[in-house]
Order: C-alpha cells, then structure tokens, then sequence
C-alpha cells in the first residue's frame, strides 16, 4: 500500500478529484515590476486575526522576489471568464505577464487584476516548510468583491465553473458556527 500511495501519478490524480478555485497571487519585483503566478492551493485560517494561506513551490522564483520585496501579496480571485490567464501566469516570460492587462494596485501596492470574484491583499506573515513547498500565511490588510460572477475551479485537471445548487443566507452560517460550538464544548475538540 505505501508503495502505491508514493506514486505520484496516482497522487494527483486522486487529488484532482478535490475542486479547487484558481487564483493569481501578485506582488512586486526589487525594480517595481509586477509579478503573478498561479495557484490553487488558496484558502482562509483564521477570522481573528484575519489570515490566508497558500502553497507554493519550495523553489519558485516569482514567490522569493515578492517576499523579498515584504512579502505584500495579493490574491486576485480569478472568474470563470478569466480561464486564459492560467497560461499567461503559468508559462512564458514572466516578465511579459501583465502585457495586455488592465490592473491597478492594491493599497499594499500589489497588481490587482480587472474583473476578478474578489481580490485579497495580504502581507507574509509567515513561511513554513513542508516537502517540497512553502505554505505562506498572510495577513489580510485589505479585501473587496468584485462582480458577482462564477468563480474559475480547476478540477479532474481541467478549468471548470460552479454552477448554484443552493443559497444559503448568514443566519446559516451563524448556526452552524453556533452549532460546531456547542459540539466542541460536549465533545472537547
């Protein structure tokens, strides 16, 4: 079994089976050029204080430039009708990234790509090594909405849209929240 679990073929493609959203994280070089690249490893850790999280690679160049810029970042939420620019920041010279590209700048500084779901701006508050990758914890500064469009998914190694099932309104959340609570206090996890 372990010699089965350690093939990495059968690793991802199990893996991909897991939706997960695409964002480009941005940041600026030493010679305030913008920098971006492509991850689907994104996610919230905590509401106070305010943190997120992504994974990179361990020995990506575009990460160690922006983080020895302050590591300021920001995690532009990519929509469905930005499939494209997974290529444009996943390949190519990333100097040539933001050719063609309407973006401003976050209050952080960071690029903040035009029609994105939502765009997170966020320092490095911490690396931490784990196999081959980073997981970079930021504190979020700054977040905005953008339009309400689908949110760009990367599943079964293809790009993907959500499609709405269900809505749920925040008194949901609120009583789930309140309901994990009183489980935590009967069951102490």
């Amino acid at each position: 079994m372990l010699e089965h679990f350690m093939d990495t073929k059968t690793f991802r493609k199990v893996m991909s089976q897991w939706p997960t959203g695409v964002c480009v994280v941005t940041g600026m070089s030493a010679e305030q050029q913008p920098l971006g690249m492509v991850i689907g490893s994104f996610c919230s850790v905590s509401l106070v204080p305010p943190l997120v999280a992504f994974f990179v690679k361990a020995t990506s160049t575009t990460w160690q430039d922006i983080h020895r810029q302050g590591g300021r970042f920001c995690v532009n939420v990519l929509s469905h009708r930005q499939a494209s620019l997974c290529s444009t920041f996943s390949s190519g010279d990333p100097a040539k990234r933001f050719d063609q590209l309407s973006y401003e700048h976050s209050p952080g500084g960071a690029p903040m790509l035009a029609d994105c779901c939502a765009w997170i701006d966020a320092t490095c508050d911490k690396t931490i090594e784990l196999g081959d990758h980073l997981m970079v914890v930021g504190h979020v500064q700054d977040m905005r909405q953008g339009s309400e469009v689908l949110p760009l998914v990367f599943s079964r190694g293809r790009l993907n849209r959500t499609e709405v099932l269900s809505s749920l309104n925040d008194d949901h959340f609120l009583q789930w929240e309140d309901s994990l609570q009183a489980a935590s206090a009967v069951w102490r996890f």
